[in-house]
């Protein structure tokens, strides 16, 4: 399935499912967000996934969400790959 007129949002994309799923959608032409609390591992993706747009956040926490909005396009989909 062709992607390439879609964009994701994907959380926790910067380990296990999240990043499994980062490499499927953009490997299909998606434009692809990823959010992660992990500076080193968000730039690990970026550099593995070009095209891959890392932002840092904390979901976990209201003051963790600044600019969030208004970081990405509008008509983002959103995919949750956290978990804890």
């Amino acid at each position: 399935m062709e992607l390439a007129r879609h964009r994701f949002l994907v959380t926790g994309g910067t380990r296990g499912i999240g990043l499994e799923l980062c490499r499927a959608l953009a490997g299909r032409g998606a434009k692809v967000a990823v959010v992660g609390r992990d500076p080193t591992g968000l730039a690990e993706v970026e550099k593995a996934l070009p095209g891959v747009v890392a932002l840092q956040a904390d979901l976990a926490r209201v003051d963790g969400l600044p600019g969030l909005g208004r970081a990405g396009p509008r008509g983002l989909r959103s995919a949750h790959g956290a978990g804890q």
